[in-house]
């Protein structure tokens, strides 16, 4: 017989494959994953891109520094704005007067071997007139907890190189003090440590900023070096981040399409351990598929078959050693008899994900 299908009849609906994406749990890991995905590439990577081109800058700006050839101060320097950052590091010269009575040591500093040290700083009188804020270098902690005396700068009229610095802000506000008979400060600026002698604001003679002296330079303590010009590991750690991105985003697509194409089966956890179908040579078959097992006769004490009644005549006497023989045999097969069914009873330990519940309450 040939089926057919009548024409008004209509094909079964095909279930939507991508409707488990409705699930709450579904959902939590699609934004969780896209939310993810856009931190790294709108925000993680940026950052790291950011800091590797304003470290490109600043090394780029430091190594023209390096080359430049030293010019007047008051070209790179004003009393009313802070120097460029394109003017930072290079090199300038200045003539005046040093200032040794209001000299400061500046805390919490370190040198090129992580040691502590204090910058000591003291103002300078230009010959026009202006006060320009003079960084002589490090002073080490031993010699100054040691009261060594300081070397003496210059007296008189000087002209001396620097490069140029910004001036520094203390994050916790603290202010120049005198203290175990030094003038401490925690931050070089201009203002605060010049005010002294000079007058700050707009219409002030205070140049803004400072330089540090070059070695060689009249009244040099030691040296401050240029900071590193390596460029960091943020540009790896940006594309490390965009790398992270997109392996989330691949990730939840391929769990996606692996859920749509092989859907898993009814979670088995909460089922009774005898209605599983997965684990099916774990399982003993069900009663109603036993086939009955033959009945055997059941051996004798002596080692002789059952008889029956009807069969009145006595068998003949078997051999003495014949005898020893059958129930030796017999004694044999009932010893191995239990061992053999114990091992044929055992079956295979259930995987985890089979765990049956119930025999924790056995």
């Amino acid at each position: 017989m040939t089926a057919t299908i009548e024409k008004g009849s209509a094909a079964a609906p095909r279930p939507a494959r991508f409707r488990f994406l409705l699930k709450p749990g579904w959902l939590g890991a699609v934004v969780a994953a896209l939310a993810f995905t856009a931190a790294c590439w709108m925000v993680l990577a940026p950052w790291q891109f950011s800091r590797n081109a304003e470290n490109t800058a600043t090394n780029n700006s430091i190594r023209t520094a390096l080359t430049a050839t030293p010019v007047a101060v008051r070209q790179l320097l004003s009393t009313t704005t802070q120097p460029d950052d394109e003017a930072v590091y290079k090199p300038v010269t200045a003539t005046g007067t040093f200032d040794p009575q209001n000299t400061y040591y500046v805390r919490l500093r370190q040198d090129s071997q992580g040691n502590p040290v204090s910058e000591v700083v003291l103002p300078m009188r230009l010959t026009d007139g202006t006060v320009l804020l003079v960084d002589r270098g490090y002073r080490s902690f031993g010699d100054i907890k040691a009261n060594v005396p300081l070397p003496p700068v210059p007296s008189g009229q000087v002209t001396v190189t620097g490069r140029v610095q910004q001036d520094q802000t203390d994050p916790a506000g603290r202010t120049p003090k005198l203290q175990d008979g030094l003038n401490q400060a925690w931050a070089v600026d201009a203002d605060s440590l010049a005010g002294m002698v000079g007058t700050t604001g707009p219409d002030g003679n205070i140049l803004q900023g400072y330089i540090q002296l070059e070695a060689g330079s009249p009244g040099v303590l030691v040296e401050i070096g240029l900071p590193q010009t390596d460029v960091g590991p943020y540009f790896s750690y940006a594309l490390q981040w965009c790398a992270f991105g997109g392996m989330s985003l691949l990730a939840i697509c391929y769990f996606i399409f692996r859920e749509a194409t092989d859907p898993r089966g009814p979670d088995e956890r909460n089922v009774s351990y005898p209605d599983r179908s997965r684990y099916p040579d774990e399982i003993s078959p069900p009663p109603g598929n036993l086939e009955p097992a033959a009945v055997l006769p059941r051996p004798d004490p002596d080692g002789l078959p059952e008889q029956s009644s009807a069969d009145a005549r006595p068998a003949p006497a078997a051999p003495a050693a014949a005898r020893a023989t059958a129930g030796l045999e017999t004694a044999g097969s009932q010893r191995a008899a239990p061992e053999k069914n114990s091992r044929r009873g055992k079956t295979k330990r259930p995987a985890r994900d089979g765990f049956d519940r119930s025999q924790l309450f056995d």
